[in-house]
């Protein structure tokens, strides 16, 4: 689950947001929505600060000292990184991973991709997620990003599942008077047993 592209993007904002030191979450957030920078402006940030080994984020922060085009983008990103940085600890967590899916236009970007629904899907899989990690008492990002790794590292392979109506399956499913309209070949199973009519009891158990 956490392998899928659109999970790992947003959690990999969700990780610039709680710690911006960390330089590929930073440039995975910074590719995405609603930050959208180009390869040649990460390349141009890259070299704002020369010398070995220097993070990336030390020249994202070198950057937006100076003046143009790119240095203004780059401290308006700040701005807002900032601004989710306060809503994480002051909101409750599902709520705030909820808002920034919604606020960055990430959920809606990749609803406009192939299978964007099942994309959305699994996003929203992640912010139920959230919510029982709360139920469980958590209440930080760091601490439900810090069990997302863990998870990923063992074997969940649990992804949403999305069924059309088109799609080449069998159905099993509950009866009801109005089943027969909705299908044109209906398999009623089982009609050769008889219903409990005599039961008179409180309970019924097989």
């Amino acid at each position: 689950f956490y392998e899928l592209p659109e999970v790992q993007t947003i959690k990999a904002l969700l990780t610039v947001i709680d710690n911006p030191m960390q330089d590929i979450p930073l440039l995975a957030a910074l590719k995405m929505p609603p930050f959208s920078l180009t390869d040649s402006d990460l390349a141009s940030i890259r070299t704002a600060k020369t010398g070995k080994n220097v993070p990336f984020y030390e020249a994202f922060e070198e950057i937006c000292s100076l003046e143009g085009v790119l240095p203004e983008k780059c401290r308006s990103i700040r701005v807002q990184l900032e601004n989710w940085r306060f809503e994480a600890e002051t909101m409750r967590l599902s709520d705030f991973i909820w808002r920034v899916m919604q606020h960055s236009g990430y959920y809606a970007a990749v609803g406009a991709l192939p299978k964007g629904e099942l994309r959305q899907a699994n996003l929203r899989m992640l912010y139920q997620r959230a919510q029982a990690f709360e139920q469980d008492g958590g209440e930080t990002l760091a601490d439900f990003l810090r069990l997302t790794d863990e998870q990923s590292a063992g074997d969940d392979k649990m992804s949403a599942k999305m069924l059309g109506e088109n799609e080449n399956l069998l159905r099993i499913m509950t009866m009801h008077k109005s089943k027969g309209l909705e299908f044109p070949i209906v398999f009623l199973m089982q009609m050769s047993g008889g219903l409990h009519k005599g039961f008179r009891g409180e309970l019924l158990m097989h």
